[in-house]
């Protein structure tokens, strides 16, 4: 669709087998990006001491990135299940008179899931990497260099 609209190609010119390519190439790109973020906290957490933590102390943003990626899935993968696997179609369509929007409860629902997850991948690979920290300690230091002078 992205390319379509690049090359001025109406939605309606692209053929029904590149749009249901696309839908699964958008979950599986999607889904190995996740469980590579997913892994890369896992890591990064396990590589720490546990020194006196309680398991969500040590392992609570693992959890968190877990929760996004299952969170931010659930909109392709039904993309995915109703409109290229026919399941539940055409009653359980996500959007009905509509082009690019959901407007059923179960669309809207699975559109709001996705970007609370996208959210909660921010917070989780912000906590994980110790970005805060590392722009704390940052700021901090330009403003002790400010003020000497």
């Amino acid at each position: 669709m992205l390319i379509g609209f690049f090359l001025n190609v109406a939605a309606s010119q692209i053929d029904v087998g590149v749009e249901h390519m696309s839908y699964a190439l958008e979950l599986l790109i999607s889904a190995v990006l996740m469980t590579n973020i997913c892994q890369f906290g896992y890591w990064k957490t396990a590589k720490q001491r546990a020194s006196g933590k309680t398991h969500m102390e040590r392992w609570g943003t693992v959890w968190i990135l877990v929760v996004s990626s299952i969170m931010s899935l659930i909109m392709p993968m039904a993309v995915l299940v109703i409109y290229v696997g026919g399941v539940g179609y055409p009653e359980n369509r996500m959007w009905k008179n509509s082009p690019w929007w959901p407007n059923t409860p179960h669309g809207i629902l699975f559109l709001v899931m996705k970007w609370v997850g996208q959210a909660l991948l921010a917070w989780g690979v912000i906590r994980v990497t110790g970005l805060h920290h590392k722009i704390r300690k940052r700021w901090r230091a330009l403003r002790e260099a400010q003020a000497s002078q």
